[in-house]
């Protein structure tokens, strides 16, 4: 994400006067907020993933305030996200100096549908998974949680070609026991 993506996404917020479906605002300015679990959740279950802002005041008409400390910040948001949840996230950091003061955009990607949810594990899978609503992070249900379990499928590795291989890898006396047998099955 470049500085001027930043910016873009902090004239929008402010247009708005409201967070968005995929961009969540937070200040930092003291320190590491509590509950990121729900944004890094909510995003990584949405189709189009989202942002988090660090180093901006909600409640202030999105005023610059900068965060504290940001290598902290980067680094516990690391931590969360590899190690409390569940799957891992892997977020991309992005820097901007606005203002004389430093803003963090954290960008969240979506799962493939058949990794999700994604959950805060402390919590376990039904009160830590979450998707976002409006502006909003919400639980997920019970039955929302059941839609993305139950659409999962099996691997299907020995369905896929098999680079290189020809006739000739096959196991002659097997394969011949192999049609033997379906003439039998088959007369």
């Amino acid at each position: 994400m470049t500085q001027e993506e930043i910016f873009e996404l902090i004239s929008e917020v402010r247009f708005h006067q409201s967070e968005l479906n995929d961009i969540e605002v937070k200040s930092a300015n003291k320190g590491t907020p509590q509950r990121l679990f729900e944004p890094l959740s909510a995003f990584t279950n949405s189709i189009t993933g989202g942002v988090i802002l660090f180093g901006l005041n909600e409640t202030n008409n999105f005023e610059i305030v900068g965060v504290a400390d940001v290598h902290r910040l980067q680094e516990e948001i690391s931590n969360l996200a590899s190690a409390e949840m569940e799957p891992p996230i892997r977020p991309s950091f992005a820097l901007a100096e606005i203002e004389g003061k430093t803003v963090l955009a954290v960008e969240i990607f979506p799962l493939p549908s058949e990794q999700k949810p994604c959950y805060y594990k402390p919590a376990g899978l039904h009160k830590g998974s979450y998707i976002r609503v409006g502006n909003t992070n919400r639980q997920m249900t019970d039955y929302e949680i059941f839609g993305y379990v139950s659409a999962r499928t099996q691997p299907t590795f020995d369905e896929e070609h098999v680079a290189k291989a020809s006739i000739d890898d096959l196991n002659r006396n097997s394969l011949e026991k192999y049609i033997a047998l379906l003439r039998k099955i088959r007369p």
